[in-house]
């Protein structure tokens, strides 16, 4: 098979990791965990490395977004006998036959790999891949607010209502259930159907509603306001079944279902990161049907491409603000078609508690449906309209914002309902048409020594220019493609045989916009060469923008440099360049060798199992891998950067071994992996695959006289050791086996090497640059060498990769006697020597303030930063702020690398530098800075410390700030009486006004945290004791509330924090706090046995409770049951907790008066059962807690 463009995993991990999710969040994604309390006491003194495997782990853990590890989405062309599923190991789960799908699940302790090989080798299977999960693309709630619907005057609804026609539109809704009970919606719905479990209605849902009312909510009932098109009828299709994902095969039925159901748009505000071949066909034929799909274009902030939007033909649509500018959650690029209002959308909104009623959601699922509901308008108008003619209307009538024209933020520009309707369909183009005889109507380019070339245009929307040639048994054609660089191309290979069969189908699109496309095609039998032109997602250029030069290059047999593992080529010197030298041509090709092994059909009694048999035989191949080797030595100690140029349609690895080890290896094993299960080695001591296909990759390490290296340039990437998912990565998993691209193009090496100066602080940082100084090389081969054979590859990595912290006491003094001077508002430079170096600067300012550093990147080169303050009195390095040149928000590379901190005058900081890569590198970093305002803190600093903290004023209110940085601000108070207090604590966003032109990254969202603490000995001091008793309370984007117990003559601290997961540095965006007396409530009655293996008690909820926490002592394992029966006023919350508080299994199914249980086996121990109202509500009426054991 061939890769399709690589996905980011850090756009799946972000996501993920941020609440920009529905509440009903799909695609298999989990309520996010609760904040622990040992979570936010470790920020009172959280190092830059723990926070950040904090978010690594919290990934690995929480993330549900990958294709799912049981489930197969199987496509065949002969249906697939029961008998044949059970062979492989699976059980049909669902059967779609109008697509050709069989939908599986693996069974017993069968390995996913080995099933999807087993039904790769049916000649009836066509494909076979992961099921893929889809979500929900609205972002976080926000209060409700006034009835300002701006997005109907930016749209300019009102008028066009008054142009829309007579025809009724039906508008299928493939989403969540809706609140079919609402009044802007009870009159606008068709029967709904619930494609998971059609015995059974939707469940009314937020998402489902919120989408439903944007489009077609009712006009002049007197309430609310009115959708796009309120004349509209909705088809509400439930593919969620208020779950909490669903997949990629469910949609597809939806899609199907809307079709055979006669609506004429789809609307899909969800979404998926994988393209999924049945959710890809169920939208082919419903654009076959003539029904106008709209989709979200995804939050990711990104150019990632979500689908179904970014499949062809869709309209996929961007989100803007009330300002008509990109809302920072959307996505933008070559998928984005128009953008629409997504962000604060008022609509109707269905809550659990209140049912119907009205909020304000953001994200593309909301500027999807305003786009669904002007095509409505526009075909209740011009009823016969294609697809393909309605998405090039609302394209070329869009209102250009941004650069002028098509561009890569806004696509086409803001929908505009008025001028759609307003346009003439009388001047509508005429469409490319699939025509029967694509070799009549090919252009065949002109060809001279075997070398052609081709220049085109794309003029109309999903245009393809057609290209051909003669080609004979054995060619090899090189195709590059390379276009204009706001256009996505395509490349559509058809090979015609003898007989004018098409032979071989390949589709070519592994870069993005303005990036070359390349092929390598094998001719396997004479024929006709078909090349199609086409712009990926659909785009052109009325004006003539989008144009592409397609060159070919024909030879009669493979390009083969002659080296191997066994006969490498050897370099003489450094510095060296292939290019210059006249090397080579060196070439990432691997000549096929085919096999032809007979079946054996004597043992096979059946003729079913015959049958399959005959459809296993096949030509075997190999799978394109390329390995070629060099060798090399240095004179003396150095740097070395290695350099291998791009070559299209190739991604480039890198591996460096050590002579000595892969002398060890016989070159027949030369090219596997060390992950492989029967073999190990050789082990690489460095490698490199950063960058994606075509881009070419950089090797930086540090060489030593006397020693042989060896590089191996490589077309087949690891992904085994790349994906935190193995081989869940969807890529993975295509309609063949993997097999990597090859190339006529040749690739060139570069090798430079330089002695750097001497170590900027000359204090070594890292256990790596310790073990290569302590001993002598000789010495580090031998015990490398034992330690390679005797270590499992995790030990061995954990010993020779492992950096340590220098936060322990013993190692302050040195840090700070180390670390040069720098002056704020200067520029200092330096070098990264050595693999892990760590240079540190000492800051000594003179004025309170937030600062701006600002580091160079290059591609070898990223400097991470993390500050540390130390205190003098206690002789400590504390953490204070650090950035990560990756945004884990939003996903991808930074577009600036700074950092904002505060400081204060007269502290010693300590600014500590880290390469991103966590090499050496040859390019000089650079470090700036500059004071961006002068004292920013509130005026209740310093109150950073415990000692520090500030009485709270009679109306116990406050307001601050966290612009000193990864601060905690301290507040103190005491109690006149037993009494039960609420907090609140508000975090305002800030306009762009008030900002002032200061930079927006001071004003991003906090996650505020309260905690709570009793100071038990009254001594104004904050014990450990103290501090692991603490209540704490935390929010998002959103007001933090609670409540807590205070005892008479009792001091409390209270500590207020920015638990900022995605960075930390100085915010400016404020909260208020307040504390206030709330109704006094009572003690908890503990857990009693009414009856064997039976345990129970009665309670109240009182108004603003703070969880409720029973001890449940197990005596011996057992199968528990939790319940937690609750009055029909309270919707319960139900927790267990480990021993110390950890949350093993919190649940929230049902709503108001029903129960919530927990089922789980638990382990002779201590735990804790935690009980509250989801809305934090109060009752009359008891629950009552049991717990049966089995």
């Amino acid at each position: 098979m061939r890769l399709k463009k690589g996905i980011s995993i850090f756009l799946l991990i972000v996501l993920l990791f941020s609440s920009f999710t529905t509440g009903t969040a799909f695609a298999v994604v989990e309520k996010s965990s609760p904040i622990t309390k040992e979570d936010l006491l470790k920020q009172l003194n959280i190092t830059p490395e723990e926070q950040h495997e904090a978010i690594i782990s919290q990934i690995t853990q929480d993330s549900k977004m990958k294709p799912s590890e049981d489930t197969l989405v199987i496509k065949y062309n002969q249906p697939i006998s029961t008998r044949i599923h059970t062979q492989a190991g699976a059980v049909v789960k669902k059967r779609v036959a109008a697509l050709n799908y069989d939908i599986v699940t693996i069974t017993g302790n069968k390995k996913i790999e080995d099933v999807i090989n087993y039904y790769r080798n049916l000649g009836s299977v066509d494909s076979v891949m992961p099921s893929v999960p889809v979500q929900t693309l609205s972002t976080s709630f926000n209060d409700p607010k006034a009835k300002d619907m701006y997005h109907l005057n930016m749209v300019n609804a009102a008028k066009a209502l008054s142009l829309a026609g007579k025809h009724e539109v039906v508008v299928a809704v493939i989403d969540t259930g809706m609140d079919l009970k609402h009044p802007e919606l009870k009159n606008q719905v068709l029967t709904p159907y619930n494609v998971a479990d059609p015995m059974k209605r939707p469940l009314a849902d937020v998402h489902g509603t919120h989408v439903a009312g944007i489009i077609a909510a009712e006009a002049n009932n007197g309430i609310g306001g009115y959708g796009i098109n309120p004349n509209a009828k909705i088809l509400p299709i439930d593919v969620f079944n208020r779950g909490w994902g669903s997949s990629d095969y469910i949609v597809a039925e939806g899609i199907l279902y809307a079709v055979n159901q006669g609506a004429q748009v789809i609307n899909m505000s969800l979404g998926s990161y994988y393209p999924s071949k049945i959710l890809e066909d169920a939208v082919n034929i419903a654009l076959d049907a003539g029904i106008t799909i709209v989709a979200s274009a995804g939050n990711e902030g990104s150019s990632t491409s979500r689908y179904p939007a970014a499949f062809e033909g869709v309209i996929s649509v961007g989100a803007l603000n009330d300002q008509t500018k990109l809302a920072t959650f959307s996505n933008y690029g070559p998928s984005v078609d128009i953008v629409a209002p997504g962000e604060a959308i008022y609509a109707p909104f269905f809550d659990v508690d209140k049912h119907s009623t009205f909020m304000e959601l953001s994200g593309t699922s909301m500027s999807a449906p305003i786009v669904a509901g002007v095509a409505s308008l526009l075909l209740s108008k011009h009823p016969n309209l294609t697809p393909l003619q309605v998405k090039y209307i609302l394209q070329q009538t869009a209102k250009d914002i941004g650069t002028p024209g098509y561009n890569m933020e806004f696509g086409f520009g803001l929908v505009d309902p008025v001028a759609a309707l307003q346009y003439d369909v009388k001047k509508l183009p005429k469409f490319n048409t699939a025509s029967d005889d694509l070799v009549k109507g090919a252009i065949e380019p002109f060809i001279a020594n075997n070398e052609g070339i081709a220049e085109g245009h794309i003029k109309l929307p999903s245009q393809i220019n057609w290209y051909k040639i003669p080609v004979e048994a054995g060619q090899k054609v090189q195709l590059t493609l390379e276009g204009a660089k706001l256009y996505d191309y395509e490349m559509v290979i058809k090979h015609l045989g003898e007989n004018s069969e098409v032979v071989n189908n390949v589709k070519v699109n592994d870069v993005q916009e303005g990036k070359i496309e390349a092929y390598l095609y094998n001719a396997e039998e004479d024929g006709t060469l078909l090349i199609g032109v086409k712009d990926a997602f659909g785009k052109y250029s009325k004006e003539g923008a989008s144009r592409y030069t397609l060159h070919l290059q024909i030879a009669d047999d493979w390009k083969d440099d002659g080296i191997t593992g066994a006969i490498p080529f050897h370099i003489e010197s450094i510095p060296y360049s292939s290019f210059w030298q006249k090397d080579g041509p060196f070439y990432l090709t691997a000549k096929p060798i085919e096999t032809d092994e007979d079946f054996d059909t004597e043992e096979v009694v059946e003729a079913a199992n015959k049958a399959e048999q005959k459809e296993e035989k096949t030509a075997e191949k190999n799978n394109g891998a390329d390995y070629d080797y060099f060798t090399f030595s240095v004179d003396e100690q150095q740097i070395l950067e290695i350099n291998v140029i791009g070559v299209p349609g190739v991604n480039i690895m890198l591996n460096v071994y050590r002579g000595e080890e892969f002398r060890m290896v016989p070159p027949d094993m030369l090219g596997k992996s060390y992950y492989d299960n029967d073999f190990m080695g050789p082990w690489p001591m460095e490698r490199s695959n950063n960058n994606g296909v075509g881009e070419g990759e950089t090797l930086v390490f540090e060489a030593y006289p006397g020693v042989e290296y060896v590089l191996e340039v490589t077309n087949a990437m690891d992904y085994y050791y790349y994906s935190p998912f193995m081989y869940f990565d969807y890529y993975g998993f295509q309609e063949q086996d993997m097999v990597y691209p090859n190339s006529h193009i040749p690739y060139h090496i570069r090798i430079r090497g330089e002695q750097l100066p001497p170590d900027e602080d000359g204090f070594p940082m890292n256990m790596y640059d310790m073990y290569y100084y302590e001993e002598t090389y000789e010495e580090v081969i031998e015990e490398f060498k034992r330690d390679r054979l005797t270590k499992t590859p995790s030990e061995f990595q954990q010993d020779y990769y492992y950096s340590y912290y220098f936060y322990e006491k013993e190692m302050v003094q040195k840090v700070l006697e180390a670390a040069p001077s720098y002056e704020l508002g200067t520029e200092a430079k330096g070098y990264f020597q050595i693999y892990g170096d760590i240079d540190l600067f000492k800051v000594q300012p003179d004025y309170n303030g937030i600062y701006q550093f600002s580091f160079n990147k290059t591609e070898t080169m990223m400097p991470m930063a993390t500050v540390l303050r130390y205190d003098e009195k206690e002789e400590m390095l504390y953490h204070v702020a650090y950035n990560d040149p990756y945004d884990y928000y939003y996903g991808g590379f930074k577009s600036n690398n700074n950092l904002f901190v505060g400081l204060e005058k007269d502290q010693t900081y300590i600014v500590m530098l880290q390469n991103f890569y966590y090499g050496p590198s040859l390019d000089e970093y650079s470090v700036s800075s500059k004071l961006i305002l002068e004292n920013p803190q509130d005026k209740y600093a310093p109150n950073h410390k415990p000692e520090e903290a500030v009485v709270l004023p009679d109306n116990k209110t406050v307001k601050g700030n966290f612009a000193m940085g990864n601060e905690v601000d301290y507040f103190y108070f005491e109690s006149d009486k037993d009494q039960l207090f609420g907090l609140t604590l508000q975090a305002p966003i800030v306009s762009e006004k008030e900002r002032n032109g200061l930079p927006e990254d001071l004003f991003k969202p906090i996650m505020p945290a309260v905690l709570i603490m009793e100071d038990i000995d009254g001594d104004g001091e904050l014990s450990d004791e103290e501090m692991r008793n603490a209540i704490y309370f935390y929010g998002y984007q959103e007001d933090v509330t609670g409540s807590f117990n205070a005892k008479a003559g009792k001091k409390y601290f209270v500590a207020v924090m920015n638990y900022y997961y995605y960075g930390s540095g100085a915010s400016l965006t404020p909260y208020e706090l307040a504390i206030k007396p709330a109704p006094k409530a009572g003690a908890v009655t503990p857990l009693k046995e009414v009856t064997k293996n039976k345990l129970s008690t009665k309670g109240y909820f009182e108004t603003n409770h703070k969880e409720k926490m029973y001890n449940l002592d197990v005596v011996k394992t057992s199968k528990t049951t939790i319940e937690l029966a609750i009055p029909k006023d309270i919707d319960g919350v139900l927790a267990i907790y480990d021993a110390k508080k950890k949350l093993i299994k919190s649940v929230d199914y049902y709503g108001k008066g029903d129960s919530e249980f927990i089922e789980l086996t638990l382990e002779k121990g201590s735990y804790y059962i935690g009980v509250k109202d989801f809305f934090g509500g109060g009752s009359v009426s008891p629950y009552e807690l049991t717990v049966n054991f089995k």
